[in-house]
C-alpha cells in the first residue's frame, strides 16, 4: 500500500518542479519581451535617421538635376522628399523623446541643420527662377551647401552611433536572457527525468512483487483443479443414473415415430423452398462465398465460379482467398482480415480478383462475420460485385478531367501572351495620340475631338488588357504580393489626377477626401493601384453627367477604410448577387457608351482578399452605390 503513495509523491514533486520551471520561464519571457521591445524601438530610430538622410540627399539630387539639366522631371523627387522631411524629423523626435541628450541633439543641432539645408535648396531654386541657370549653378557650387550636408551627415552618424551602442547593449541582454532560459530548461528537464526515473524504479519493484503473487495464485489454482477432478468422478456416477432415464425414454419411441411421419411431410415442403433459395444463391447477379478462419473457401456460388473460370470441386475446401485475388491485393486482404474478424463487418473494400487463367478484374467486397456461442469467429458471408464497368467509367472521367485541365492551361497561356503582346502597339498608339494633341494649334476642332475619342478607346482597351492580365495571373496563382511602406495620400492623389480628366469629359465632379494625409501604409502599391483604378473607373463609367464621384479615405484603430461613392443608377438585388463574378453583365449600363468586360470587380475582390482585406457594397436602385474596401493595419501602424 505504501508504494503507490511513494510513486504519487514523486509525481507530485515532478509536477511542482514543472510549475516552478514554468514560473521562472514566465518571468524570463516577460523580461525578453521588454528587451525585444527596446530593441525594436532602437531599430526604428536608426531606420528613421537613415530615412531622413536619404530624403535630404534625394531632395539635393533632384534640385541639382533640375538646375543643371532644366528637366522638370527632377522636381518630382525633390518635391516628394521635401514633403516628407518634416514628417521624418517629427517621427525621429517622437522616437527619441525618452532620451534627453538625444532629444537635445535633434532639437538644437540636427533640426537647425536640416532647416538650413532646406532653405539653401529653396534659395537655389529662387535664384534659378530670378537670375537664370548660370547664377543658380554658381550658387550650388559654393562649399556652403556641401558643408551643411556633411555636417548633417556627421550629426546623424553621431546620433546613430549612440543608438547603435544602445542596440548592442540591449541585444547582449537579450542573449543573456536566452542563455538563462536554456539553462533553466535543461536543469528542470534533468530533475524531472531523475524523479520520473526513480518513480519508474519503484513501479518495477512493485511489478516484481506482483509476479510473486501470481505464482502463489497458480499454486492455489492447481489445488482447485484437483478438486475439479474429484467433482468429475461424482458426475460420472450421476451419468449412470442418466442412462437409466434414457431407457425409459426409449419406451416412448413409438409415439415419437408417429410424430416423425408428420414432420417428414413438412420436410418435403421445406426442401422445395430450399431448392428455390439455393437457385437464387447460385445464379444471383453478384458473387457469394464463405471462408473458414484459415481463409479456406467453404462455399461459393455459380456466378462467382463463372467469373473465376473454376469448377466447384476445384475451389471448395481446396483454395484459399489468397489464391483468387491479385498480387497487388494480397497486402490489402492481410491488413483487413484480422480487423474483420474483430469487428464483424467489412464494407465496400476494393481489390482485384484473379481468374484461373491469371487475368484479373476489379471487385467490391462486403462481408459479415459469423461467431459461435463463445464469440469465436467460425465463418463469413461475403458478397462480391464485379467493379470493371465502374472502374472503366472512372478512368474515362479522369482522362476527360486531365484534358480539361490541359485545355485550361493552354487558354491561360494564350491569354497571357495575347494580352501582353497587345500592350506594346497600344502604348504606341497612345503615344502618337498624345504627340498629336501637343500640336493642337495645327488641328481643327473635329480633329481634336477624333483624337480624344481615339485616346478614350485606347484607354478602355488598355484597361481591358490589364484586367485580362490580372485574371490570367490570378488563375495561374502568380498574383504575388510585394508589400512596402507607401505614402497613402501620394497614391490617392495620383489616381485622382489620372481620372480627373476622364470625369471632366463627362461633366462629372471627382472629389477626394483624404483624412490621413501624413500616414504611411504597409501594402502592395501595385495591387492597391489596380483596386482604386477599377473602382474609380466603374464609378465614373456608370455615373450620369453633372453628378459627383467621391473618394473617402479614413483610418480606424485596425484598418484603412477606402470608400468610392457614385450617384449612378444603383444596384438591384439580382445585380448584387452576381456583382463580383467574372464576365457578369449587370442590368445597369455605362452612361457614356463605354464598354464593360465584367472583369473589374472580380479582380478587385481577388486582390482585396489577397491583401487580407474585405470589400462590401451598399446600394439601392436609383440611389447610387458605395463600395467600401477595408485593409488591415500592422501592429506598428496601429500603435
Amino acid at each position: 500500500m505504501k508504494t503507490p503513495h511513494r510513486v504519487a509523491n514523486y509525481l507530485v514533486v515532478s509536477i511542482l518542479l514543472t510549475l516552478v520551471s514554468g514560473a521562472i520561464k514566465y518571468y524570463n519571457v516577460s523580461e525578453k519581451k521588454e528587451t525585444t521591445d527596446l530593441l525594436t524601438h532602437e531599430q526604428n530610430i536608426i531606420r528613421e535617421s537613415y530615412s531622413l538622410l536619404t530624403s535630404m540627399l534625394d531632395a539635393e539630387t533632384g534640385q541639382r538635376g533640375f538646375i543643371l539639366t532644366s528637366d522638370s522631371a527632377y522636381l518630382h523627387p525633390y518635391q516628394n522628399s521635401i514633403a516628407v522631411v518634416g514628417q521624418k524629423l517629427n517621427a525621429l523626435t517622437r522616437l527619441a523623446s525618452d532620451n534627453a541628450s538625444q532629444r537635445a541633439l535633434l532639437k538644437d543641432r540636427i533640426a537647425p541643420v536640416v532647416n538650413q539645408k532646406l532653405e539653401e535648396l529653396k534659395q537655389s531654386l529662387e535664384i534659378y527662377t530670378d537670375q537664370g541657370q548660370v547664377a543658380a549653378i554658381a550658387f550650388i557650387k559654393k562649399d556652403a551647401g556641401r558643408l551643411s550636408m556633411e555636417n548633417l551627415r556627421h550629426l546623424l552618424e553621431q546620433f546613430r552611433q549612440y543608438h547603435d551602442t544602445l542596440l548592442q547593449e540591449r541585444n547582449s541582454r537579450l542573449q543573456t536572457i536566452y542563455m538563462i532560459n536554456d539553462t533553466i530548461h535543461y536543469i528542470s528537464f534533468l530533475l524531472i527525468c531523475l524523479v520520473s526515473g526513480y518513480a519508474l524504479y519503484v513501479l518495477l519493484q512493485q511489478s516484481k512483487r506482483n509476479d510473486e503473487l501470481v505464482t502463489s495464485l497458480q499454486d492455489a489454482n492447481q489445488t482447485l483443479e484437483q478438486k475439479v477432478q474429484e467433482r468429475t468422478l461424482e458426475l460420472e456416477r450421476k451419468t449412470q443414473q442418466t442412462e437409466k432415464l434414457n431407457q425409459d425414454l426409449q419406451d416412448n419411441f413409438e409415439e415419437l415415430q408417429s410424430f416423425y411421419d408428420v414432420l417428414q411431410t413438412t420436410s418435403n415442403s421445406a426442401e422445395e423452398a430450399l431448392l428455390e433459395i439455393r437457385d437464387l444463391y447460385d445464379n444471383a447477379p453478384c458473387g457469394y462465398h464463405s471462408v473458414a478462419p484459415d481463409t479456406t473457401i467453404t462455399r461459393i456460388n455459380s456466378t462467382e465460379l463463372r467469373w473465376l473460370g473454376y469448377t466447384r470441386e476445384e475451389v471448395v475446401g481446396k483454395l484459399k482467398v489468397g489464391d483468387i485475388i491479385g498480387a497487388q491485393s494480397v497486402g490489402i486482404f492481410a491488413e483487413n482480415f484480422p480487423l474483420f474478424k474483430k469487428t464483424g463487418q467489412l464494407q465496400n473494400l476494393e481489390f482485384e480478383m484473379k481468374r484461373k487463367d491469371g487475368t484479373t478484374f476489379p471487385a467490391l467486397l462486403n462481408s459479415t462475420a459469423i461467431y459461435d456461442a463463445q464469440g469465436t469467429f467460425v465463418s463469413s458471408r461475403s458478397i462480391v460485385v464485379d467493379n470493371s464497368e465502374r472502374k472503366a467509367l472512372e478512368q474515362q472521367l479522369r482522362d476527360v478531367n486531365a484534358r480539361l485541365v490541359h485545355l485550361n492551361e493552354e487558354k491561360n497561356h494564350f491569354l497571357g501572351i495575347a494580352t501582353h503582346d497587345l500592350k506594346s502597339p497600344l502604348n504606341g498608339v497612345l503615344g502618337l495620340v498624345n504627340l498629336m494633341k501637343l500640336q493642337h494649334t495645327n488641328l481643327t476642332t473635329d480633329q481634336l475631338q477624333y483624337l480624344n475619342l481615339m485616346e478614350g478607346s485606347c484607354v478602355n482597351m488598355h484597361m481591358l488588357i490589364q484586367n485580362l492580365l490580372d485574371v490570367t495571373r490570378i488563375e495561374q496563382g502568380k498574383n504575388g504580393i510585394n508589400k512596402e511602406y507607401i505614402a497613402i495620400n501620394s497614391l490617392l492623389k495620383k489616381q485622382y489626377h489620372v481620372f480627373k480628366q476622364t470625369a471632366e469629359k463627362k461633366n462629372i465632379s471627382l472629389i477626394l477626401e483624404d483624412h490621413v494625409p501624413d500616414f504611411h501604409f504597409h501594402t502592395d502599391p501595385e495591387m492597391l493601384n489596380r483596386i482604386l483604378e477599377n473602382l474609380i473607373s466603374n464609378a465614373i463609367k456608370f455615373s450620369p453627367a453633372h453628378k459627383e464621384v467621391a473618394i473617402n479615405v479614413v483610418r480606424t484603430e485596425t484598418h484603412i477604410r477606402i470608400e468610392v461613392l457614385d450617384q449612378g443608377p444603383g444596384l438591384s438585388t439580382v445585380d448584387k448577387q452576381k456583382l463580383f463574378g467574372k464576365f457578369q453583365r449587370l442590368s445597369a449600363r455605362p452612361t457614356g457608351g463605354e464598354t464593360s468586360s465584367g472583369l473589374g470587380l472580380s479582380i478587385v475582390k481577388e486582390m482585396v482578399l489577397a491583401l487580407n482585406g474585405s470589400i462590401v457594397v451598399e446600394s439601392e436602385e436609383n440611389k447610387g452605390a458605395k463600395f467600401i474596401v477595408q485593409l488591415p493595419l500592422q501592429e506598428q501602424e496601429q500603435d
